[in-house]
């Protein structure tokens, strides 16, 4: 198995998704957080550029991947791990405490 295979099989799992969902389109939360995930490891751990990324990804254009590796950068930076990246968590408990 491939180093980049390896990789992407490695961050589905954690996130307990697919393979096929970490390379959707999909922009929800769940898999797009593990994505730009795998993204930042791809381009760290391997030689990949980001052109070759995208493809082995299934994306159209580099810069999706380019984004992707540097909003999950900020995240982590910040402290958000898991890729929260606004308070709608937050306001949801609240929101449950008043219903």
């Amino acid at each position: 198995m491939q180093q980049s295979e390896r990789i992407m099989r490695e961050v589905a799992l954690e996130y307990g998704i697919t393979l096929t969902e970490l390379r959707s389109d999909d922009r929800q939360r769940k898999y797009a957080w593990p994505r730009q995930i795998a993204y930042i490891r791809l381009f760290d751990e391997t030689k990949l550029s980001y052109p070759q990324i995208a493809r082995l990804m299934g994306k159209k254009d580099h810069t999706t991947v380019m984004s992707g590796v540097k909003v999950g950068r900020q995240k982590i930076k910040q402290g958000l791990l898991e890729g929260e990246t606004d308070d709608d968590t937050q306001l949801q408990s609240e929101g449950d405490i008043f219903a």
